[in-house]
């Protein structure tokens, strides 16, 4: 692999590891209007997207999670603390779940208080989840690198490799999204689980 494409992958985990969203008393805690919302969380969800051509979050987006009942209704036009840490988890999570899984997954984070507890939540297995996905990169680039160095060596990495590599990656993210739905299946069936 050349220099030129070892430098853009040590950006991007550089990124991955930076790019946390904002904690719940760093998010806007003024209304906001749509397209400050848009400007916003495309903002925050840079790190994750994977080109600049799929950054676009539009209007139309959102509106589509509110007719679908993820998110409420803006108040008088303008979005909430709440809706921001909503839509930033549901444009997270819109890669590996469905709207009707999403649904399932957010409904209890519909009462009040619930949505800070969702988003703290949120935020955490993100964060982990960016660790170990830098680290697994790292890993299966140059064996070894993880614990010795932040950086690996252009030399080490080949265009096999990263095939291999993004291959592992996708089947993992695939048998993992298969997993959240079986879960979140569980939760509408007759009889729920109760928390014992």
């Amino acid at each position: 692999m050349n220099e030129k494409a070892y430098e853009a992958v040590d950006l991007y985990l550089e990124s991955l590891l930076a790019g946390k969203p904002p904690e719940w008393e760093q998010l806007p805690d003024i209304g906001l209007y749509m397209d400050q919302v848009t400007s916003y969380l495309e903002r925050q969800l840079g790190p994750f997207s994977p080109s600049e051509k799929e950054r676009a979050i539009t209007s139309s987006m959102i509106n589509n999670y509110v007719k679908a009942k993820i998110i409420p209704r803006a108040k008088s036009k303008k979005y909430s603390q709440e809706h921001i840490a909503l839509l930033l988890s549901v444009f997270m999570l819109k890669k590996a779940l469905s709207i009707q899984d999403m649904g399932v997954l957010l409904a209890d984070a519909s009462s009040e208080g619930s949505y800070r507890e969702f988003y703290d939540r949120f935020r955490k297995a993100l964060t982990e989840c960016a660790i170990s996905t830098a680290q697994e990169i790292r890993t299966g680039l140059e064996p070894g690198s993880a614990e010795s160095t932040a950086r690996f060596e252009a030399s080490a990495i080949d265009d096999a490799k990263l095939r291999t590599l993004a291959l592992k990656l996708a089947v993992e993210a695939s048998l993992r999204s298969l997993a959240a739905e079986r879960l979140l299946a569980l939760l509408q069936t007759e009889e729920p689980l109760k928390a014992r």
